[in-house]
């Protein structure tokens, strides 16, 4: 990644000290782009094949997305339809192929820094302990999925579709995708080769699975197909039967983009009538834009008609682009709030103020309207920038890259101990690794922090509970022996 930064640095000069034409600077950008999707995707498979633990850890996410979200994003600028590309040329955050050398110069340089950073933090040699674990992987798979079957689907989805009047805890509610994390260890242990675990997996996935498409979110049924996949990943290590599920999951991805839509839509409607869908009603609306006559199309205003808005999530060089211009300008940013709010507990601070949406303040002062509500993403290296220039790209980049890089030496430690209780904590580490590069340090990684050291402080706390009970049942025991041996017959 540094050679690349090292790239669009001479391109940037070439372009600055010459004239660059567009179909000149659309190569240099899609040649770096390309270079950015190949050398991520080779890290996800060579970390994969090296160890399967890394694949609940930041660092296998993290590369990933940065294939996602800095290769093949911005290429949307160059390489979509007319649709796509008349739609981002009248867009507010609208860019040519020299600013997009300066944004993908931001990007690449900023990973380079924050992987420079996880390496620091990464320990050089790590062997599974032999020694039995306190609690056996069966044990904690039956634990996350009774436990998390039950949460998920009998207080959190309820809480959160208003069938009922339940109010649940943003901390509650972070453990929604815990069943997803039992049937990864479920998958696991069936692709091992037992019968059981296999019947059970089977006999309850594909229902937990279909519960997740009333939910209107991909994520959500993507973490449902990919997590268990990954699990049987590390029991079978068979990489083509992976690719089988990720491509899958991939086709089944695409599909539901406009079927959530229209979905959604209904769901709005629903809303301005004060009606409450519950489960029924929301797979109703499902169906109904599935099998639907009118395509997304008729939903649409006519400046998004055929517009490509999957492609354009992933892209983020145009907003990157106007915080740039922003700081250049002499418009800095500052934290949204007082630090603390993004660290210190709610349960520690009941009357702590609701964290602010810094996109939501980014995009209001770009779009010049005050009564502006869309929220805009700009990736945490663009907030280092917008913040301090390249020295707080640098520093945004290395407290970012520090953080993934502590996370994924716990999970390590605690996944070669066998302690899977820990994972619920590794879960939030992937899903920081996937998706916090793409928005503000302080609202994706900072404030996840507390929430991962607090889960981890309580799962230390239980598991050296069970090992001082299992220290005082052995020496029971010995006395108890010792006892009955000088008993006289």
């Amino acid at each position: 990644m540094t050679l690349l930064a090292i790239w669009f640095i001479t391109c940037n000069l070439t372009c600055t000290l010459g004239s660059c034409t567009s179909a000149t600077t659309a190569g240099m950008n899609l040649l770096g782009l390309s270079a950015v999707i190949f050398l991520s995707l080779r890290a996800v498979m060579t970390l994969t094949r090296a160890d399967q633990r890394l694949l609940f850890s930041p660092l296998v996410a993290y590369a990933a997305s940065t294939a996602l979200f800095f290769g093949l994003g911005p290429m949307s600028t160059f390489l979509a339809s007319e649709a796509t590309l008349g739609f981002q040329a009248n867009s507010l955050y609208a860019l040519d192929g020299a600013e997009m050398l300066r944004t993908n110069l931001l990007t690449t340089a900023g990973v380079a820094i924050s992987l420079f950073a996880m390496q620091q933090c990464l320990p050089r040699g790590l062997r599974a302990v032999k020694n039995r674990p306190v609690v056996t992987i069966r044990t904690v798979a039956l634990v996350f999925l009774v436990t998390g079957l039950v949460l998920k689907h009998l207080l959190i989805m309820p809480s959160i579709y208003g069938t009922t009047n339940i109010a649940v805890p943003g901390m509650l509610r972070n453990l929604r995708y815990l069943p997803d994390l039992g049937f990864a260890l479920a998958a696991a242990i069936a692709a091992s080769g037992d019968r059981r675990w296999q019947i059970l997996f089977w006999a309850l996935w594909p229902w937990h699975l279909l519960l997740a498409f009333p939910e209107f979110s991909k994520k959500s049924v993507m973490m449902t197909i990919l997590l268990p996949a990954l699990g049987a990943y590390i029991g079978h290590r068979s990489f083509k039967r992976l690719m089988v599920w990720i491509l899958a999951a991939m086709v089944l991805f695409t599909s539901l983009q406009n079927v959530n839509a229209i979905s959604r839509w209904g769901l709005i409607e629903a809303e301005e009538y004060h009606e409450v869908l519950g489960v029924r009603e929301r797979f109703e609306l499902l169906l109904e834009a599935g099998f639907s006559e009118h395509g997304v199309e008729t939903y649409l205003p006519a400046a998004k008609i055929g517009v490509q808005s999957w492609w354009l999530r992933l892209n983020f060089s145009g907003p990157q682009a106007a915080a740039m211009e922003l700081y250049d300008a002499g418009l800095t940013s500052t934290f949204t709030q007082n630090i603390l709010i993004y660290v210190v507990p709610r349960v520690l601070w009941p009357g702590k103020p609701s964290i602010a949406s810094p996109g939501l303040e980014f995009h209001t002062i770009i779009s010049q309207n005050a009564n502006n509500r869309t929220r805009v993403g700009i990736t945490v290296f663009a907030d280092g920038y917008w913040k301090m220039g390249w020295f707080g790209l640098a520093l945004w980049a290395a407290i970012f890259g520090t953080a993934l890089g502590v996370i994924t030496r716990m999970t390590l430690f605690q996944l070669a101990r066998g302690q899977f209780l820990y994972l619920p904590a590794a879960m939030l580490g992937l899903q920081m690794g996937a998706t916090s590069s793409g928005a503000f340090l302080q609202n994706a990684t900072i404030s996840a922090l507390p929430v991962y050291f607090g889960y981890c402080g309580v799962v230390f706390l239980f598991y050296q509970f069970l090992t001082r009970l299992a220290q005082t049942q052995v020496r029971f025991d010995a006395m108890a022996s010792s006892y009955i041996a000088e008993v006289p017959r």
